[in-house]
């Protein structure tokens, strides 16, 4: 069964403030619990103000960073310097500032020589981590928290309406995507795929403006659809939570 849950925020400073502490609460139990907490980043601009919320010295108490493996839902094809990586913000403003062992942090290798090679490469360090970790259910990686976003064209990680070959993707937890026609740049990717996604302990929806609260409104609280319009709406969790500031 999926529990869809919808927040509405009044702006992005509170939008950021609730998601922080929602955060906190899953780490906090499941280092209790389980000695780690595993979470999958998501990129755009939404979320950039939580990065630097996690760094702020005011907040270094936020968690033990020492039992938090950070892991992204995708990135782009790109070398970790580059403007386009989803890496290179978080590195900047949040991981060169904290205390987080540099073993904890599981970056895409977009550097590689190819999408594939990429695709490939982090599909065996997810899977090699989780293993090791026994954190594996129903033959996949099961990750605490996996952030995602959504674009205007309901794609999500990277995972495009252009792309059938990702959306109808069943065995692998990490595909590379070619460069989408409706986003940019229009540069090859790698993603996490549904799979994957479906199979976390918790989801978080980190989206912002009334653009993205009205895409989100036109198919939550719907019957699933598994061939869906928007990437967005194939979603199928356990526990899924939507904080939307506008």
């Amino acid at each position: 069964m999926t529990i869809e849950k919808v927040q509405i925020f009044n702006g992005l400073d509170e939008l950021t403030a609730e998601t922080a502490q929602f955060i906190k609460k899953l780490a906090d139990k499941a280092i209790k619990e389980n000695g780690i907490f595993t979470i999958a980043l998501s990129g755009g601009n939404t979320p950039k103000p939580l990065f630097k919320y996690f760094s702020n010295s005011e907040n270094k108490d936020f968690t033990d960073w020492s039992k938090v493996h950070i892991f992204w839902g995708d990135d782009r094809c790109v070398s970790p310097d580059s403007d386009d990586s989803n890496f290179k913000y978080c590195d900047e403003e949040m991981f060169s500032k904290m205390d987080i062992p540099k073993e904890n942090i599981h970056r895409i290798l977009g550097e590689l020589q190819s999408p594939e090679m990429t695709a490939a490469a982090y599909n065996d360090e997810i899977n090699t981590f989780f293993t090791k970790t026994d954190k594996v259910r129903n033959g996949f990686p099961e990750f605490d928290l996996i952030m995602l976003g959504m674009g205007n064209d309901g794609h999500t990680a990277s995972l495009f309406p252009d792309n059938p070959n990702g959306l109808e993707e069943t065995q692998k937890s990490v595909i590379p995507v070619p460069p989408p026609t409706t986003a940019l740049p229009a540069v090859p990717r790698v993603s996490i795929t549904f799979p994957i996604i479906n199979n976390a302990q918790n989801l978080l929806f980190m989206l912002s403006g009334s653009d993205k609260l009205e895409l989100a409104n036109s198919f939550l609280n719907k019957p699933f659809d598994p061939n869906a319009e928007f990437p967005a709406a194939r979603v199928k969790n356990q526990s899924t939570n939507w904080f939307i500031s506008i």
